[in-house]
């Protein structure tokens, strides 16, 4: 299984293996699985060959609307903060930071 990151995951569009020599072989949606709630890929189909798996998937929250309104709210004050200071050479202030600290991903 593999954990798909940035996040949230949309959709997934495709999936590939890449063997030693470089060939590519597209998996039927048949062989593999998603699964929402933890946004993991499961490959079901075995390619012994397989080095590499490729992924083609789409991420975020889609329109503006359906972005969760804590994110919005975080956003709308980290743009007034950096207004307001001009420089943000000490990063946002403690209750902006803390409103984004949920949807912080510093493992890419």
């Amino acid at each position: 299984a593999v954990t798909l990151r940035p996040r949230p995951v949309r959709d997934v569009e495709a999936v590939r293996l890449r063997a030693r020599d470089g060939t590519l072989t597209a998996l039927d949606p048949a062989d593999w699985r998603f699964d929402w709630a933890s946004e993991r890929l499961e490959i079901l189909r075995v390619v012994p060959e397989a080095r590499v798996v490729e992924i083609d998937l789409a991420c975020g929250y889609g329109d503006p609307e359906d972005a969760p309104d804590s994110l919005r709210l975080a956003l709308r004050r980290l743009v007034a903060d950096a207004y307001e200071r001009r420089s943000g050479a000490d990063g946002p202030r403690a209750d902006v930071a803390d409103l984004i600290a949920p949807y912080r991903d510093l493992k890419l």
